[in-house]
């Protein structure tokens, strides 16, 4: 084979900016749910796939000639924007508001949709309003801000401020968004036998899990519950990063209605599937007999003990941006047409290292300054091992919370609660650390908040997440490698003088 496998392009972090995404794209275990509507939400961290969810589906309802979607993604300069004005802030900023504005962009959008599908044939009065509406928006959705401001001059002409409404606001944001007429042409057009699909995606860009922000969001929940609920040809489907719906849920008096959700997620056979779908796409064409194309002709068969995918499913939170990041970093590194092991264990830092600032960088909203525990627990704790009982657990917080110099809102809770169990509660959260269960009818595991939907941490024991050990500068589990030691005299002086460090310190 004369081909480098550094020449693997494993595609775009970015769904939308990776042209190939749709030849190589593995549907996830609920795919059904999403494209048969049976589900209005869709959860997943950061990276999970549900930009590429939201491509694929867009492409296959393209295909059908009476399936209108109608995609909205509000920038994160339009998201800026409306969380940092101060009218916004000052009464207009809340979730009826927003409802309002919501439901004009949706229907707008799908209206304009229908009138670029039309373009010159016979069309009904409803479809003639959509194809004006499409003319004149130059045939693309119409910006948020807008809407927005369409909506906000209709009620500052009326009432100056939000609040003067008093009870007759609904039926005043209603008119202002003149939502019976734009409703009365879509129901009109499902009559025709089209269905509508709403989409909404890109959603934390701007979003800084302030008041307005999270009402911002709140208002498109209600958007699209009205909407569902108008009739059974409009369906909503809504991108929502798990930590982002889990606050909203918190922030509202109507979870209840939101609770049909789908949250992405991936086993290691499936991710697995993600790889080989890209490494046939690479070398399709090539000079390579496609019988001998498999995840062992780019991939060494093991790594030490470990299966290799077992290996890197483990160096990751379970979603197929990082585990993209890792399998890119070691090809790029490659220098030939061989696996080397040896090479995958040297990139592991790096990847590692990637991973703790993107994890900072997630949860940057709810937990600002985080980085500065991670800074700290690799200075203070260098070389340490990473399976910590609760006593090792709950000494190391009562430092951090003494120590770092955090001066974020979170954090002062924390330190003036001295609360221990808090901080090791939001470690789970974020999946840095692990619940270690031993024994018991399913063996000895250890759960990650990314493993599973829904966890209550005994944190009797931990350990660190795989994919941060490199970064906090960990060691293996001691009586681990005892095991693997066997009778090198060598391994055995040298993890003899670890453990006496590891007591010292």
């Amino acid at each position: 084979m004369s081909l480098k496998l550094s020449d693997i392009d494993w595609g775009n972090d970015s769904a939308e900016r990776d042209p190939n995404l749709l030849k190589y794209f593995v549907k996830p275990s609920d795919f059904d749910k999403v494209s048969k509507f049976r589900k209005p939400i869709v959860t997943g961290r950061k990276g999970a796939g549900k930009s590429a969810l939201r491509k694929k589906l867009e492409s296959d309802f393209a295909t059908h000639p009476k399936i209108v979607v109608a995609s909205v993604a509000p920038t994160y300069e339009v998201m800026q924007a409306i969380v940092q004005d101060a009218e916004m802030r000052d009464g207009f900023g809340v979730e009826i508001f927003f409802t309002y504005v919501w439901l004009l962009h949706l229907y707008r959008a799908a209206l304009i949709e229908v009138g670029r599908r039309l373009k010159g044939e016979f069309v009904s009065h409803s479809s003639e309003i959509a194809r004006e509406l499409a003319l004149k928006q130059g045939q693309t959705t119409p910006d948020f801000l807008e809407s927005l401001k369409l909506v906000l001059e209709r009620v500052k002409l009326k009432a100056g401020k939000l609040g003067d409404l008093g009870l007759e606001v609904k039926d005043s944001l209603e008119n202002a968004a003149k939502i019976q007429a734009l409703e009365f042409h879509v129901l009109e057009l499902t009559k025709s036998d089209y269905t509508f699909v709403f989409f909404a995606d890109d959603l934390d860009l701007g979003w800084d899990n302030s008041e307005v922000s999270n009402n911002l969001l709140l208002g498109l929940l209600g958007a699209t519950n009205h909407i569902m609920g108008r009739h059974p040809n409009l369906h909503t489907c809504i991108f929502l990063r798990d930590d982002m719906y889990r606050l909203l849920m918190q922030s509202t008096q109507h979870s209840d209605k939101y609770r049909e959700i789908v949250q992405v997620r991936w086993e290691s056979d499936a991710l697995m599937n993600i790889l080989m779908e890209r490494i046939r796409f690479f070398f399709h064409g090539k000079d390579v007999h496609p019988l001998i194309v498999s995840f062992n002709l780019v991939f060494p068969q093991s790594m030490g003990v470990k299966d290799t995918m077992k290996w890197l499913y483990e160096r990751t939170l379970g979603r197929p941006r990082e585990l993209l990041q890792l399998a890119r970093q070691y090809t790029e590194a490659l220098d030939g047409d061989q696996p080397d092991g040896k090479i995958l264990s040297e990139v592991e830092e790096t990847y590692s290292n990637w991973k703790l600032d993107d994890l900072c960088s997630e949860f940057r909203n709810q937990y600002p300054d985080l980085r500065k525990i991670f800074d700290y627990w690799k200075t203070s704790y260098d070389r340490t091992k990473y399976h910590l009982t609760k006593d090792e657990l709950a000494q190391r917080l009562e430092a951090i919370l003494i120590e770092v110099p955090c001066k974020q809102e979170w954090f002062d809770t924390l330190v003036k609660r001295g609360d221990v169990t808090g901080l090791a509660r939001i470690l789970f959260e974020i999946g840095f650390i692990g619940d270690f269960i031993p024994g018991g009818d399913k063996g000895t595991r250890i759960v990650y908040s990314s493993s599973i939907a829904a966890h209550n941490p005994r944190l009797q024991e931990v350990q660190i997440h795989p994919c941060f050990r490199k970064a906090v500068r960990t060691v293996e589990r001691i009586r681990k490698r005892k095991t693997e030691a066997g009778s090198n005299p060598l391994m055995e002086v040298e993890i003899a003088a670890e453990e006496a460090r590891i007591v010292e310190q």
